[in-house]
């Protein structure tokens, strides 16, 4: 049956899990291998046990990881479904030898903030601008840190740089849609989160100068695109084309090819 509370997980920022009735979870389940298991159902619909166990105990034969597996899936379900019936799970379904994470019950931040970032692009896509700047907002709002924080699983790594990402591009373009609407203002105060995602994101900072420039402040637009100039060079970092443009309706010197990219190899 399913609880009469809601299992909240945070993977943004950090990792924890608890009960929407206020009932404590262990703090041994705030990482670990607990962390690791959840990771492997957030990251696959409905994985197998079996890769999920060489996944998470790579140097142990197929026998033993399986044991882990059980042991680890057993102590955190004791830690947040203790009344559950002996080997059933609402929070954690078991079928045909796959696992998988509910979705009635379970409340993941990094599901909202995917549902965030899929209904602004629909919307885009519709041409529905002011419902996608809602939900592009909305995304960033909750993208509050990288996706599970400490854990250096290569599948997690890759995990991280594509939420990281859509983080972004949500924040730009939240931030040109409210420019495009007249809002420079707002726009930069967007600009400052889409800023502490990626510092190095040339897409930010060239809407920064537009924002100046459409406050009618070209000495701080200036700035700005001086500072993204800098920002690349010190990099080493090679000019996306639109920047190029942008420095050349500034009137900056644009870098040689040569002397703005990185060395082959």
């Amino acid at each position: 049956m399913r609880p009469d509370y809601d299992l909240v997980i945070t993977t943004l920022g950090e990792f924890r899990m608890r009960r929407g009735d206020g009932v404590a979870v262990p703090e041994r389940m705030r990482g670990g291998r607990a962390q690791q298991l959840v990771a492997a159902l957030l990251m696959d619909e409905a994985p197998f046990r079996t890769e999920m166990a060489a996944q998470i105990w790579p140097d142990l034969d197929e026998k033993q990881a399986a044991t882990n597996l059980r042991v680890t899936l057993n102590v955190l379900l004791d830690s947040v479904e203790p009344d559950r019936r002996t080997g059933a799970s609402w929070f954690i379904r078991a079928t045909d030898g796959r696992l998988g994470l509910a979705t009635d019950g379970v409340v993941v931040d990094v599901r909202r903030f995917e549902q965030a970032a899929r209904a602004a692009r629909d919307a885009e896509r519709s041409t529905r601008l002011a419902d996608a700047l809602g939900h592009h907002r909305r995304a960033l709002e909750l993208y509050s840190g990288e996706f599970l924080p400490g854990l250096e699983d290569p599948s997690v790594v890759r995990e991280r740089w594509r939420l990281q990402s859509l983080a972004y591009g949500s924040g730009c373009r939240a931030a040109e849609l409210l420019l495009a609407k007249g809002e420079p203002e707002e726009s930069l105060e967007v600009l400052k989160s889409a800023g502490r995602i990626d510092p190095f994101g040339e897409r930010s900072r060239r809407a920064e100068v537009r924002c100046h420039v459409a406050l009618g402040s070209r000495s701080a637009a200036r700035e700005a695109a001086i500072g993204l100039q800098q920002m690349l060079a010190d990099e080493g970092l090679p000019m996306e084309p639109e920047t190029v443009q942008l420095m050349e309706r500034m009137e900056l010197a644009v870098p040689t090819r040569a002397g703005r990219g990185r060395a082959a190899g």
